[in-house]
């Protein structure tokens, strides 16, 4: 009454009466409809959110170490080139500038490890953007791979189309991988073998599929039909939400996941990521 506009649904229908034609309209505010879809998005926002903490939490030790190795290189180099230029001989040069180089290297290998962890934790709203599809399963596979080396497990990313472009959240698509690979790490820990390998094939003009796979002991028949079901675990200290957040990142970024067993035993998932096609100009 007062001209303020709100969330409705309108249903017309069409009635007959002696050959007169009526029409009867129902109107529903949907005000708090609306807004409990609004805080249920919110909340399921928030959760990935916090699932990246979780999983960087998880890998602490091993992320520490891996930033201490270029640290303490670097802080080495610096002390060689220190020692030369006391002595102040000249025939050192070129061993400073060496020594300088690999100073500013180990240094820059440090910022891209801080660069990464920053952008894999920031909140921010989905935000959709093309995307290489080999940058971004390499960088995904970078984050994860320290975990892996310390459980001394061989981790390859296969040769992939380098022409294979997603429109998709990358920090979102690189959560749900970097949560696949921890998953198969964890599965690998007792076998013999220890392989784990991301692999990409055009599943047609329009869609991609991606393949984590690992040499583990396979999924529990009585888990697999609900595995990405929320609650779902084999771990006894897990909440089983991480495959559940899995597949909800993965369908809203217009894609699906399932598991499958790896021929030769172990686990595999995959999931597939709509195609976006690059118009290529013309040379000259």
């Amino acid at each position: 009454r007062d001209g303020t506009t709100f969330p409705h649904s309108l249903i017309v229908g069409e009635i007959g009466d002696n050959g007169r034609r009526l029409f009867t309209a129902f109107m529903s505010d949907m005000t708090e409809q609306v807004a409990a879809e609004q805080r249920l998005a919110d909340m399921q926002s928030e959760l990935i959110h916090v699932a990246r903490f979780s999983a960087m939490g998880t890998m602490a030790s091993t992320l520490a170490h891996e930033l201490n190795q270029p640290i303490t290189a670097v802080v080495t180099y610096l002390g060689t080139v220190r020692a030369m230029l006391d002595e102040a001989k000249t025939g050192d040069l070129p061993m400073i500038v060496e020594a300088m180089a690999a100073a500013e290297a180990d240094a820059m290998r440090a910022g891209s490890i801080v660069s990464n962890l920053r952008d894999f934790v920031a909140r921010g709203d989905v935000e959709k953007s093309v995307n290489s599809l080999n940058e971004l399963i390499s960088a995904a596979a970078t984050l994860a791979s320290i975990d892996a080396r310390e459980r001394g497990i061989s981790l390859e990313v296969l040769p992939m189309p380098s022409d294979a472009h997603v429109l998709v959240d990358k920090i979102q698509i690189q959560q749900v991988l970097v949560n696949l690979i921890r998953n198969a790490c964890e599965a690998m820990e007792q076998s013999a073998e220890r392989r784990l390998t991301i692999s990409c094939t055009m599943q047609n003009a329009d869609s991609v599929r991606i393949t984590v796979a690992d040499t583990g002991p396979g999924i529990n028949g009585n888990l697999a039909s609900d595995l990405f079901g929320a609650f779902v675990t084999s771990k006894s200290t897990g909440m089983g939400l991480g495959l559940s957040i899995c597949r909800t990142i993965i369908e809203a970024n217009g894609g699906r996941i399932w598991h499958e067993p790896r021929q030769g035993g172990g686990a595999q998932f995959q999931f597939t990521l709509s195609r976006i096609r690059l118009e290529v100009a013309d040379a000259g």
